[in-house]
């Protein structure tokens, strides 16, 4: 039984490996097929190695000789003027975590209902981030013109809700460490 899991864990860790191959390699031109797309770009995919404002994957001549790499350089120009709440977000669902763990050691709510608080923002947050990755990933790949005017707003919310999500998932994970270590013991 033990075998099969471990073999199936290989299977899908190799799975994932060969599509990630696959989606790094066949990501050499532009995917919403723009030429000379201007910073900052219509896709979250925008490359700019020799430093033009123009987007290196659609640019007629796409070919990168020996010195040039992949790696993205540093610019005077600044991604985006959008103020993400890293820190605050963590603080807030920190602290309402908290909140919830007091409740639980001061008895006034059970940690059934807790850990049934917990996992439904983690659900709830994990739907709505694949949502929006769903329809960031159909913006990119086939340009659709509605889509694209939510572009921001959608890449926003997709961040704010991953940060989100991360915190949860990291409460989450500590609930569960008893599981991970006798897992990694096998």
């Amino acid at each position: 039984m033990v075998c099969g899991k471990i073999k199936m864990n290989k299977l899908f860790f190799g799975a994932f490996l060969i599509f990630a191959m696959i989606s790094f390699v066949s990501a050499v031109d532009c995917p919403l097929g723009i030429v000379n797309d201007s910073y900052p770009g219509d896709c979250g995919k925008y490359i700019d190695s020799n430093k033009d404002k123009i987007c290196d994957l659609s640019q007629e001549a796409n070919v990168l000789t020996p010195s040039e790499n992949l790696v993205l350089p540093k610019s005077d120009v600044s991604v985006k003027d959008v103020d993400y709440y890293f820190i605050p977000i963590i603080l807030v669902v920190s602290l309402l975590y908290f909140l919830t763990f007091y409740l639980v050691k001061t008895k006034k709510i059970s940690l059934m209902v807790h850990r049934k608080i917990w996992n439904f923002a983690l659900l709830i947050s994990f739907i709505i981030l694949a949502i929006l990755s769903v329809l960031l990933v159909l913006r990119i790949q086939y340009n659709i013109s509605v889509l694209n005017e939510w572009r921001n707003f959608m890449l926003f919310w997709h961040v704010e809700l991953g940060i989100i999500f991360c915190v949860i998932s990291l409460f989450h994970i500590l609930w569960h460490l008893a599981y991970y270590k006798n897992l990694l013991k096998n």
